[in-house]
């Protein structure tokens, strides 16, 4: 249901979320498709990302795939989330490069399969550090608290923990 409601936003934010651009100024509605490899606590993944700019803000919806706890055991999981940035900074350098610091807010879920349905949900707050002009060289750094739920032998078991992400990546404009 929650899956169901965050695609329902990501189209809603598509079809009718346009700004419109201020006279003399830059820009303020940029997209952006970026492409990501990062680690968390005990996982390894990649993302593809579609960023919105609504002058100070950013929205990053994502999915990816990853492999959980190590190469050797070979389970993939599937990854959906969606990140809100608030750009506290953002400054042209000599050369017209822009480099920019943001703070904000993420959610994401993911799930494996196997060797039993196990479905995460984490929200965590983190910074996002871009550097470049169209395409642009990122670092992204997330703390949150994650939730973890399968179906043990007699009853559902729910766990719940500190998480961290760290991921770099390369974001094209379009």
């Amino acid at each position: 249901m929650l899956f169901r409601f965050l695609v329902f936003v990501f189209v809603l934010l598509l079809k009718f979320g346009f700004s419109q651009s201020k006279l003399n100024l830059s820009d303020t509605n940029i997209q952006a498709i970026s492409l990501s490899f990062g680690v968390e606590r005990n996982d390894i993944y990649s993302t593809l990302t579609y960023s919105r700019r609504f002058d100070s803000f950013l929205i990053n919806p994502s999915f990816g795939m990853g492999i959980v706890h190590s190469f050797f055991q070979a389970n993939t999981f599937g990854r959906f989330g969606c990140d809100f940035f608030y750009n506290a900074m953002d400054n042209k350098l000599r050369n017209s490069q822009l480099i920019s610091l943001g703070i904000g807010l993420g959610y994401c879920f993911s799930f494996y399969k196997n060797p039993v349905n196990t479905y995460f949900n984490e929200i965590s707050v983190g910074y996002l550090f871009q550097y470049g002009k169209k395409i642009k060289v990122f670092q992204k750094t997330a703390l949150g608290l994650l939730r973890e739920s399968f179906q043990g032998i007699t009853k559902p078991v729910i766990l719940l923990y500190p998480n961290f992400h760290i991921s770099i990546g390369v974001s094209y404009e379009i």
